[in-house]
């Protein structure tokens, strides 16, 4: 798909208003290639090609859209069609000296009211775009990003023996609750399901060793997770992190996967690591 179709693939989510400016841009979910920018930053690879083989889920495409008119304009808060562009400095914020960024704007036709769908950068002047309807596509990567901004559930360790210490040599015992996610979410117009599962879980135990297992572990009497610390008078600081795969839908369509897990570190607590003490009594006195 070309870089302008992309664009406007927020057709769907934008209202028309009176006179928008290019300070009104909110592109939230836009796919983009991994060299255009959007705000002023790079965002994740979002090939929307349709085959499904490159991580690109059809949500539909029998759906017809209003006739529109588009038109790139200089990324200036001044601009807008029909009239003579100016030049400004945020035309000249790219990542690249050898780009400058430019507002996509559209409008229905016939005489429908201008609006601002998006920014890129480009090297030179954009081709003018032609009119037409493209209709969404949920991709891998704009999963991905929303999974981000919501970010997966942190696991909390817990230790036995309990209170913050335990014994040099001694089984200590590591354990966590599996975590849940399960949301739904509105993306370029469609009702997305993400689940994410946890498939491993790598313990850190504070004094530079970790082991993974595919369980949350458990409390005493269960051994599922134990160390034994070797060095005594010290506090270390164990953790647990969750890997997990994660799956969408978009509309009640065929669930996909990410290719790729995604891990959230989980926060540490002090274990302080002591030393038993014989204590001799006299048992007749």
């Amino acid at each position: 798909m070309t870089r302008f179709a992309e664009f406007v693939c927020l057709l769907a989510l934008i209202a028309s208003p009176a006179r928008a400016t290019a300070d009104d841009i909110d592109v939230g979910g836009l796919p983009t290639d991994p060299e255009v920018l959007i705000d002023g930053e790079t965002t994740i690879d979002g090939d929307t090609d349709t085959d499904s083989d490159d991580g690109t889920i059809d949500v539909g495409t029998d759906d017809t859209g209003p006739a529109m008119d588009y038109q790139w304009l200089p990324a200036c808060g001044i601009n807008y069609p029909g009239e003579t562009p100016a030049t400004c400095p945020g035309m000249y914020t790219c990542e690249s000296d050898d780009e400058t960024k430019w507002t996509l704007w559209a409008r229905e036709l016939p005489d429908g009211d201008w609006y601002p769908l998006g920014t890129a950068c480009y090297s030179g002047t954009p081709a003018e775009p032609g009119g037409g309807y493209v209709r969404p596509q949920v991709t891998d990567a704009i999963v991905l990003r929303e999974v981000k901004r919501i970010g997966l559930p942190e696991a909390t360790i817990h230790v036995q023996p309990p209170d913050g210490a335990t014994l040099v040599n001694f089984a200590t015992i590591f354990y966590t609750e599996e975590p849940q996610f399960a949301r739904t979410v509105e993306l370029l117009g469609y009702s997305v399901d993400i689940e994410a599962t946890p498939t491993q879980y790598t313990w850190h135990h504070g004094d530079g060793s970790t082991q993974s297992s595919s369980g949350p572990g458990a409390p005493y009497p269960a051994r599922d997770i134990v160390h034994l610390y070797s060095d005594a008078h010290v506090t270390v600081r164990p953790s647990v992190d969750v890997t997990y795969q994660v799956r969408w839908r978009a509309d009640g369509a065929d669930w996909h996967s990410l290719d790729d897990p995604l891990t959230a570190a989980g926060g540490s607590v002090a274990l302080e690591v002591k030393e038993a003490t014989a204590l001799l009594t006299d048992p007749y006195s």
